[in-house]
């Protein structure tokens, strides 16, 4: 069909010259050719269909779909130009039409079409050229915004340069531009206003155009022209204004001085004359008033003291208590305004001082009643105060003394103080500090204690049981015993090491959230099979109550911390109650879960209750309430509820029982949990092939045993670089078990390998860290699975069972 087109459309251009300059003055991004008797096909240039988003490869070519994705108003466009192309034979169109990329978005086509007809063929024909114009119409768009900025901003300069001009002319200060020549041996003066004329009684005629030296030979040499040189060479203008006396007039001109961004330097100045002679004359009638003034001070000498206090806060109370007088400094340490506080007394203020020991004054401690009463100073006493006005108390060292009339008595009390607040604080925070630094000093050494203890009780049941387990005369049941008891101790030593890895991930900002669509009441309703064997045993009632409804239970939120959060508060209540009964449960308050955790324990000493959750600290620490633990869970849970978005608190009595509450919102519902159907089972029977990349020996020999149990063939790689080249060279491997950490390539880049050329293998990953996000960057990588250190055989069986029929 292509070459019959190909041969029709070079007939078509052999006959008719038009046709072939149609196209040659034609940009070929896309050319269409329509056999018009033969509408169902359209072959098309690959560039037409690769603007619109589609592949080389997978090119329609199909003629209606060419109209399926134009908009709807350009198709009736279209299909009207195509109708005159029909009518009117070798009429060309030429218009713009939208049409609707693969993603979505609108492609701007300007589409050339032409209709022709072979007489010879006969047939009835239409030629094609389109070609993208949609980045050349953003980009008309663009130029337009910008020539229309461009030109207002040249519009706005034009105004600001007028409003500088008339500034320039019409200042009262004479204005001076000049321009400098010979390195600035010399000034050109280029403009002078108006006023520039009065001060020098000349006409601007006269020195316009002419150099300073020339009209003004006399300022050579003066200070004026050499700071005209400094503001040229500098670049800078004068910092101070200069003062200069003209020897031609005897008149004293200030001038200040300062460049242009264009390079000329700019002097206004003004004639000063009657300003320095009025300072002159100033100063001779100071000298004549000096005696006056002297005297003057010596009959206010109560007010001396003042003027020798002045960097100080100073206040003058009357006999009556009544304020004065309250100088700047003491009224903005005061936070008050003179206005507000002058013949008032401290007490209509609601003025309150205190102690040293913050215990407010009485009447009869109060400095200002004390000189009063003794007409001795009080000297630098530590005083609080605060007012109405204040948020908070501020800190004086206040100074007092009285003041004595002519006839020795006493006339007021002069107060001077300064503001010690920041040094107060700083002393009150450092005597917290001190304390709680002594508090954490003592926990620390009660946690490294207790740790000691915790770390090498269960050590002791391992290592101890262990080397009864060689005894070679051990009963069977004695053996099992021993082993019982060697797990337990195992899984509490694992238990405080990953609280101390958990409380260490919290303190270095490495805990991070997981959230996914979670069932609360599955969590719940484990958390009831794990532990009611564990209270039953004990002899206490468990209690499940208040089970969420379907709609309640679906959260988005982290899962494996809600696991631990309601772990944590079970195995407390477990730890602290010996009768009674344990109850949990969760209830629905619209945006927020509210969860419970009640028992009927020792509870919480009220000394105690405010530190509960600080790490290491226990309930309990006494010998009379010996139990296990590093104090670390509830600081833990606190955490995780709080980076989860909700809070925690509780409400306990001693001896009485406690209930702990958290809470954490309730998401909007993602739909129902979605089930991850059951994997294809590759293999049937126990004759699986297994790689173990493990480079520990005792890792590798524990999996070994377990994998041995369902008669698995084993091979072993010490490195990643190793697994990856025997799953090469052995393509009948059915399970690798990974681990993390191994030299030469680790495991994530060696499963990242293995699946360039095995996509169908089984990667089983397999690490030590247990860090957050482990698990989603082994998955990422390729493996199947993941499982964290220590692993249990039976864990790893029921995880394969998942994957192979054994």
């Amino acid at each position: 069909m292509v070459n019959y087109l190909k041969k029709d459309i070079y007939e078509l251009i052999r006959k008719d010259i038009s046709i072939y300059d149609f196209i040659k003055d034609s940009p070929l991004e896309g050319f269409s050719y329509w056999d018009l008797q033969k509408p169902e096909i359209e072959p098309s240039h690959t560039c037409f269909w690769t603007n619109l988003g589609f592949k080389p490869d997978a090119i329609p070519q199909v003629s209606n779909l060419k109209y399926e994705i134009n908009s709807v108003d350009d198709f009736k466009l279209a299909l009207n130009d195509f109708l005159i192309l029909v009518n009117k034979l070798d009429h060309s169109s030429d218009e713009l039409v939208s049409y609707i990329h693969k993603n979505g978005s609108t492609i701007l086509i300007r589409s050339r079409e032409l209709s022709v007809e072979s007489k010879k063929l006969n047939t009835l024909s239409e030629i094609g050229i389109h070609y993208d114009i949609t980045v050349f119409k953003n980009t008309d768009s663009a130029l337009i915004k910008s020539f229309e900025k461009t030109k207002k901003e040249e519009l706005g300069q034009k105004e600001e340069e007028k409003i500088f001009q008339n500034i320039f002319h019409h200042i009262n200060k004479g204005a001076l531009v000049l321009l400098p020549i010979k390195r600035g041996e010399d000034f050109i003066i280029l403009d002078a206003n108006s006023a520039a004329e009065k001060i020098w009684l000349a006409q601007k005629n006269d020195f316009v155009n002419k150099t300073l030296l020339q009209k003004f030979s006399h300022i050579e040499n003066t200070s004026f022209f050499e700071a005209l040189k400094q503001v040229y060479i500098s670049g800078k203008g004068l910092e101070e204004p200069l003062l200069f006396q003209d020897k031609t007039d005897k008149k004293w001109k200030e001038y200040h001085i300062f460049n242009l961004p264009t390079g000329e330097v700019v002097s206004v100045f003004d004639d000063v004359t009657k300003r320095i002679t009025a300072e002159n004359e100033l100063k001779e009638q100071l000298k004549v008033s000096k005696a006056a003034q002297e005297k003057a001070i010596e009959s206010e000498n109560k007010y001396k003291t003042i003027l020798d206090n002045i960097n100080t806060g100073v206040i003058i109370y009357n006999t009556d208590k009544s304020i004065s007088y309250c100088n700047k400094i003491a009224c903005c340490a005061l936070g008050v305004k003179d206005k507000d506080i002058i013949n008032k007394t401290h007490i209509d203020l609601g003025w309150i001082f205190f102690h040293n020991e913050e215990t407010p004054f009485t009447e009869d401690d109060c400095f200002i009643k004390r000189v009063l009463k003794s007409g001795e100073e009080v000297i630098n006493q530590n005083v609080g105060i605060m007012h109405p006005g204040m948020n908070e108390k501020s800190w004086m060292m206040v100074s007092a003394k009285p003041l004595f009339d002519k006839s020795n008595k006493i006339d007021q009390v002069l107060v001077s103080f300064t503001d010690v607040s920041k040094s107060k604080h700083e002393e009150i925070s450092l005597i917290e500090a001190k304390k709680n630094a002594e508090e954490r000093d003592m926990l620390k050494s009660a946690f490294l204690a207790n740790m000691s203890h915790e770390i090498r009780t269960p050590m002791n049941g391992i290592l101890g049981f262990t080397e009864l387990l060689k005894e070679p005369d051990l009963m069977p049941e004695e053996q099992k015993e021993y082993i019982d008891i060697i797990e337990k101790s195992g899984q509490r030593l694992l238990s405080i090491i990953n609280d101390i890895i958990d409380i260490s991930k919290i303190e270095s900002g490495l805990m991070q959230l997981a959230s996914t669509e979670t069932n609360v009441n599955e969590i719940m309703d484990f958390t009831y099979n794990f532990f009611r064997p564990e209270i039953e045993n004990k002899g206490l009632q468990f209690i499940y109550n208040h089970k969420l409804l379907q709609n309640e239970a679906i959260i988005k939120t982290d899962s494996e911390k809600l696991y631990a959060i309601m772990g944590n508060l079970v195995k407390n209540a477990i730890k602290y109650s010996k009768e009674g009964s344990i109850e949990f449960g969760c209830v629905s308050k619209g945006k927020y879960l509210e969860f419970f955790v009640k028992d009927t324990g020792i509870g919480i000493p009220e000394e105690r209750q405010k530190h509960i959750f600080n790490r290491f600290i226990r309930v309990h620490s006494s010998k009379n309430h010996a139990v296990q633990g590093a104090g670390l869970g509830l600081s833990i849970t606190k955490a995780y509820v709080e980076m989860m978005g909700g809070k925690i608190w509780f409400e306990s009595k001693e001896n009485k029982g406690s209930v702990f509450y958290f809470t954490l919102p309730a998401n909007e519902k993602q739909g129902k949990k979605s089930t991850i159907s059951a994997k294809d089972k590759p293999k049937e029977g126990n004759n699986l092939k297994v790689l173990i990349a493990e480079e520990d020996e005792t890792g590798y020999l524990l999996i070994s045993l377990a994998l041995r149990k369902i008669n698995a063939e084993i091979v072993r790689a010490k490195t990643g670089r190793e697994a990856v080249e025997i799953c090469i060279e052995k393509q009948d491997i059915d399970l690798v078990m990974m681990d993390i950490k191994m030299p030469e390539l680790n495991g994530l880049d060696a499963t990242r390998e293995i699946r360039k050329f095995n996509k169908n293998i089984i990667i089983i990953a397999q690490t030590a860290y247990g860090l957050l996000g482990d698990r989603e960057k082994a998955l990422d990588a390729g493996c199947n699975d993941y499982m964290t250190k220590p692993i249990r055989q039976s864990e790893l069986l029921a995880l394969l069972k998942n994957y192979f029929s054994f």
